[in-house]
């Protein structure tokens, strides 16, 4: 190598011949690895080695449901509902909506996941042999707001606009003390109790209601088969809530939506009691969302 200049690098891709034929006799004398095990190839690391690779290697079977996480509106650890057993009694034919809900002018980008809603309505369509809308339910202020961009964005995947007349039940007369009507931020009163309209949305045989950032992983049409048959669907929480408003799934009565607007009359809500005193079971007390459509 020239004085001052770097020696070139190793060339690791290729064997050197040995010069010599004592170099030849020596290297034929150690003996061959074998071929390395597929699947295990650290077997020739010490034992205790092996075991701890093994250990991280190894793939757990998925659990089967959530043994801990049902409930029958008194105490948790029941056997969940069988969904799917449920759907398999329901009649075809009939007419189903994906529901959402934006209150506040629309921003941008906007619901990132209706492709994949759209392609499991078309799905459901072809399995049902009913039709499946996709609804997204706005105050008319928002809508009136909405940027062109955003409507043509529905438009093009054939979203019904559903114009509501509150977002709160107009008997409602309570809310947080730092808060009031018309304020956007401070309680999540205004986006929960807008989903009380999916109850009376009676031209539908089920309507399911998903937040905005449920992403679709497999079929759901069970979902929409099984309240057509009249059961209401709904969900626990991650952290304690009997009931998580971010998915629920019914057969829409009018009746549903006049008990709900009755229910608000005159009632508060207390962190002691609940909505109106009817108390957080089957939870001990408080949970996250209480005092707004989880508790509601």
């Amino acid at each position: 190598a020239t004085a001052g200049a770097p020696a070139p690098a190793p060339a690791f891709d290729a064997v050197p011949e040995p010069a010599t034929s004592s170099a030849k006799q020596a290297a034929a004398a150690v003996p061959a690895l074998a071929a390395p095990d597929a699947e295990k190839p650290w077997r020739f690391q010490p034992e205790e080695i092996q075991k701890k690779i093994e250990q991280w290697m190894s793939v757990k079977p998925p659990p089967q449901g959530c043994p801990e996480c049902c409930h029958d509106g008194e105490r948790w650890g029941v056997p969940c509902f069988d969904v799917h057993a449920c759907a398999s009694k329901a009649k075809l034919g009939g007419k189903y909506a994906f529901v959402l809900a934006q209150v506040g002018k629309p921003g941008w980008p906007f619901l990132t996941f209706l492709d994949g809603m759209k392609k499991q309505a078309q799905a459901m369509e072809a399995k049902t042999s009913g039709t499946v809308d996709i609804v997204l339910l706005i105050p008319p202020h928002d809508a009136a707001a909405m940027p062109v961009k955003t409507r043509n964005y529905l438009e093009k995947y054939g979203v019904r606009l559903f114009e509501v007349p509150w977002t709160l039940p107009p008997t409602l007369k309570w809310w947080p003390e730092h808060w009031h009507p018309g304020m956007s931020a401070g309680w999540c009163g205004p986006q929960d109790l807008v989903r009380l309209h999916v109850l009376g949305m009676a031209e539908y045989d089920a309507a399911a209601f998903y937040d905005q950032d449920i992403e679709f992983q497999g079929d759901v049409s069970d979902v929409f088969l099984c309240a057509s048959t009249g059961k209401y669907l709904s969900t626990s929480g991650g952290v304690g809530e009997p009931l998580n408003v971010g998915f629920f799934a019914v057969r829409p009565d009018e009746r549903y939506l006049k008990a709900a607007l009755h229910f608000a009359e005159g009632i508060k809500f207390d962190r002691q009691i609940g909505w109106g005193g009817a108390g957080f079971r089957p939870s001990a007390g408080y949970f996250i969302g209480a005092e707004c459509g989880q508790g509601y």
